[in-house]
């Protein structure tokens, strides 16, 4: 068995003989059996444990098991405790995804601080497989029936290729203390439930399925290795980036051959699903709307589709003093003062007469019936048809921030000035404020 782990190792190219890693140990036999084989096949290493308070005294004692035997073996730990439940309520996840990411994160976190290379994850080929399952069932495309990863980034999973099988065989057999999860018995969770009920049908249908599907992943993810160079390159190609996200003409999508696989690949990372819909928006024209994801939104405008963050506005009203020199949120501007009264035209800055503007300044986003007067204009002109004129799409106009003084729009930022402001030959002082990128 070591022979095998250690030849997977190197054939792999997962990390060299002098690799010091950061073994993550639950407590449980296969983090127990990765930790034997690594210290057999003597590598530094370092323990690392997260207890995510979700079985009470049992995960505690899954805690102090870990803690004792890295006493016993001389080896260094690191743990910490979670509140995993108020964090998935939080972020309004499953239990299991806040567990997975808190993880991770800690990870990260202790791994340059132990001057760990890589975090070594005791995943075998049966998690491979009920991974393969659950994303079959979720709909992840592609990417998610093409296996967990070798290697991703600064994870290593040295023992992918173990059957669970041949985990708890080697382990009786080597007497490896461990610890029975026993959350591992109920169904609750959907991985628990293809492992307890739904693959011992897979077994009585085909004796070696799990064999069967592992060869599947080995295919399927050639075939995704292949797709993805493909469907990057014509990615890199078709995106027009911007500060929040990016946008792609309607055309280039709709003139390719299976243009619902580069929807798919374009927007299912950012959390949306239903490739249907938005399709059919963009096959439509359906100019104005809008798809939502948890974190993210796309918007179907005029020949174009933008796909950008959510904009979390926490204060409608940013108040600005007059002896401010700068600001950072929600937008970067610079303030000055000056007696030289000259200017070059520039939409990124306005020139305004001080004696006209009344302090406190406000800073806020653009409402229905706003209007102004703009530079070089008499007549006041609602901001919906300045818009219009600017040729403005709905996502700029979501994105538009106004200058006020009083009730007054000073400055529509980064696109015109009211005219009443304006300075003249009249003008003693000038306020400037430049919009910055």
């Amino acid at each position: 068995m070591i022979k095998k782990i250690k030849e997977y190792i190197k054939s792999n190219n997962l990390f060299d003989p002098n690799t010091k890693l950061l073994v993550a140990v639950s407590g449980g036999m296969d983090s127990m059996f990765l930790l034997h084989i690594l210290m057999k096949l003597d590598y530094e290493l370092e323990i690392i444990h997260c207890n995510f308070c979700l079985r009470g005294s049992e995960s505690d004692g899954d805690e102090e098991f870990v803690k004792e035997y890295a006493f016993n073996n001389n080896i260094k730990i690191h743990t910490k405790s979670f509140d995993t439940l108020e964090f998935a309520k939080e972020e309004k996840i499953s239990t299991q995804m806040a567990a997975r990411d808190l993880r991770y994160l800690y990870f990260e976190e202790i791994r340059p601080i132990s001057n760990c290379d890589h975090i070594a994850i005791a995943h075998n080929s049966d998690d491979d497989v009920e991974t393969f399952f659950i994303n079959l069932t979720r709909g992840t495309g592609l990417k998610g029936l093409s296996g967990i990863r070798k290697k991703n980034k600064k994870i290593v999973r040295p023992i992918l290729s173990i059957a669970r099988s041949e985990i708890s065989e080697y382990v009786n057999l080597n007497n490896i203390s461990y610890r029975e999860d026993s959350s591992n018995r109920k169904s609750d969770y959907i991985r628990n439930n293809f492992r307890n009920n739904i693959f011992p049908l897979l077994s009585d249908i085909n004796p070696s399925f799990k064999k069967t599907i592992l060869n599947q992943i080995k295919i399927l993810d050639e075939v995704y290795q292949m797709h993805s160079i493909v469907i990057d390159k014509d990615l890199k190609k078709m995106k027009s980036k911007f500060e929040n996200g990016f946008r792609i003409k309607f055309s280039d999508i709709l003139l390719k051959n299976f243009p619902m696989v580069y929807i798919y690949e374009l927007f299912h990372p950012y959390g949306f699903k239903d490739f249907d819909s938005i399709y059919l928006a963009i096959k439509v024209q359906e100019s104005g709307k809008v798809f939502v994801s948890n974190n993210f939104k796309l918007l179907i405008d005029r020949e174009y589709i933008y796909l950008s963050k959510k904009l979390i506005v926490k204060n409608d009203n940013y108040k600005i003093e007059q002896n401010a020199r700068e600001i950072y949120k929600p937008i970067k501007l610079k303030f000055f003062v000056s007696s030289e009264v000259d200017f070059i035209k520039n939409s990124h800055q306005a020139f305004l007469d001080i004696k006209k503007i009344t302090f406190p300044l406000i800073l806020r986003k653009w409402q229905k019936g706003d209007s102004f007067y703009p530079l070089g204009m008499r007549n006041k002109k609602k901001l919906s048809d300045f818009f219009i004129d600017e040729k403005l799409s709905i996502y700029d106009k979501d994105n538009v921030w106004l200058l006020c003084s009083n009730n007054d729009i000073i400055w529509v930022i980064g696109y015109r000035i009211d005219d009443r402001y304006k300075i003249t030959n009249n003008t003693k002082k000038m306020y400037i404020a430049n919009l910055l990128n």
